[in-house]
Order: structure tokens, then C-alpha cells, then sequence
């Protein structure tokens, strides 16, 4: 990974105000801060990490994506991939704080191309996925724990990879016949958990055998099989970031993770 250094931004001042993501009210502040800017993101939120990032985002960043010493292949192969980026704003929302990143080449006035939150020591989702027996819990558990907070906008609507794991995200029959009347999950599919949720709401999810596929919304019964394993679900989402970094780059249009941008590259079968 090539160091990212002073070089890569240009000086902030307090004449500049932050900027405030289209059509919402969450403040967002480019990188790097002044004094002033400082002291008003201390007032916005109680996050000592977001604090930390503020005044040394350079090393917050590459601590950040660090992965760790005991990490499955799937969370290294993520972490290098975010290596192309470099943070550029922070996002403040409630108690909440994301670091927004851009392509390491982007200079200063683009806005933030993603958002990633902070990484807890804890990691929430190892009891829920070996409580229901899948395989590889450590290694998917790993790699959400890593995605922590990741969204694709500045809304923080859909776009995202869960911070956690609940019963709304765990999709089983019932869940299905609730909502879905007359629709059947396949049986390797039930129960399956969803980890992410595009821009046009439609779930990501995960299997017990370590299979991932989307589930395109509104046909609860049509799985679309996406990849065989978390492992290869990381090389695609890095393949995906590094596309969408170039588009982005070069001011081009960069579509969401979502099963039909997903098609382009990679067909898949419509069960």
C-alpha cells in the first residue's frame, strides 16, 4: 500500500463552510479540519474514534482498514482493495460518525464516493451466525464486522452492509409467508440472513452452506445465485470498488451494488 501523504489534500479553512448532503439534514465536514472545525465536530458527537479520525485521518484511515493478524483470506482481500481509497469527509448523525473516502487520485471538492463507520472490538454478529449453524461463522462474521457501518451514500438509506445482525435480517418461510403470500424460499435458502441492502432495496444474502445471492425485491421466490463463497463475494465487491473508483475519477456515473450493475459483470442464474 503506498502511504498516503500530506500531499494528497489541500488546506481547509474556516471560510469554507461544511458541506450538508443533498436533501438531508446530516453535516458532513471535508478533510482536513482547522481548529475551529475541530472543536465544532467535539460539540456534534461523544465518538472518541470520529474525533481521533479528525485530527489524524491519515493514520485513522490506515488503522481503519487495517485487517487483522488472524483475519480469513475474504477480509484481507477487502482490506487491500480500500487501500485505492483515501478518506475525504467526516459524517455526523445523531451519535453516530462515518468517514466518507474517494479515490486515492481525486483531489479535494469531490464528494465522499462511500461512508464506513467504526469498527467495535466486539464483533455482534459470531453468536447469531453459529447459533444458526453456518458454515464459515467466523469468516463472514469477520468480514461484516470489517464492513461495519459501510454505505454507499451520504443518506445513510440502503446502500449498506449491517452493523448488525437481528431477527428483521434473519429470513426464514415464515417470514416469507408473512409478507410474500403464495412465495417459497428454496430449501438451502431457509433460514439465510441478509448482510446488505442496495440502493433499490434488494437484500444480499447469505445461505448456512456460505453461498451468497441476491434476492430481487419484489419476487421473494426468484434467488438470483450470486457466489459460491465469501471469499469469492470479496473478490467481486473489490472488483466492483475498483471499477467504480475509475468511473469515479473521471466524473462518470457510478451505479449501486445491486443485482442488475451486478449482471454486467458477472451473469448470473434466476432460480
Amino acid at each position: 500500500m503506498v502511504p498516503i501523504s500530506d500531499d494528497d489534500f489541500r488546506p481547509y479553512t474556516v471560510e469554507t463552510p461544511p458541506s450538508s448532503a443533498p436533501g438531508s439534514d446530516v453535516p458532513t465536514f471535508d478533510i482536513p479540519l482547522n481548529e475551529p472545525i475541530l472543536e465544532r465536530i467535539d460539540e456534534l458527537t461523544m465518538s472518541s474514534w470520529i474525533r481521533a479520525f479528525a485530527r489524524d485521518p491519515v493514520n485513522a484511515w490506515e488503522e481503519r482498514i487495517k485487517p487483522r493478524s488472524n483475519a480469513a483470506a475474504s477480509e484481507r482481500i477487502i482490506a487491500a482493495s480500500l487501500g485505492q481509497f483515501k478518506p475525504a469527509s467526516i459524517l455526523l448523525h445523531g451519535p453516530h460518525a462515518w468517514c466518507g473516502f474517494v479515490p486515492r487520485d481525486c483531489g479535494r471538492g469531490q464528494a465522499s464516493l462511500y461512508y464506513i463507520g467504526e469498527r467495535h472490538e466486539t464483533n455482534v454478529f459470531v453468536d447469531t451466525f453459529k447459533e444458526l449453524n453456518f458454515k464459515n461463522s467466523d469468516e463472514l462474521a469477520g468480514l461484516l464486522h470489517f464492513l461495519s457501518g459501510f454505505h454507499e451514500s451520504s443518506r445513510l438509506m440502503s446502500g449498506a452492509f449491517y452493523s448488525a445482525i437481528t431477527e428483521a435480517e434473519i429470513i426464514t418461510q415464515e417470514v416469507v409467508d408473512e409478507e410474500f403470500y403464495g412465495c417459497n424460499l428454496k430449501r438451502d435458502w431457509n433460514p439465510c440472513v441478509a448482510i446488505y441492502v442496495s440502493a433499490g432495496g434488494d437484500p444480499l444474502l447469505v445461505n448456512r452452506s456460505g453461498k451468497v445471492a441476491w434476492w430481487e425485491y419484489g419476487g421473494p421466490d426468484i434467488i438470483l445465485d450470486f457466489c459460491s463463497s465469501i471469499e469469492e463475494l470479496a473478490k467481486r465487491l473489490a472488483f466492483y470498488w475498483q471499477e467504480a473508483a475509475v468511473k469515479y475519477s473521471a466524473h462518470q456515473d457510478t451505479p449501486s451494488f445491486d443485482p442488475y450493475t451486478s449482471e454486467e459483470s458477472w451473469p448470473y442464474q434466476r432460480s
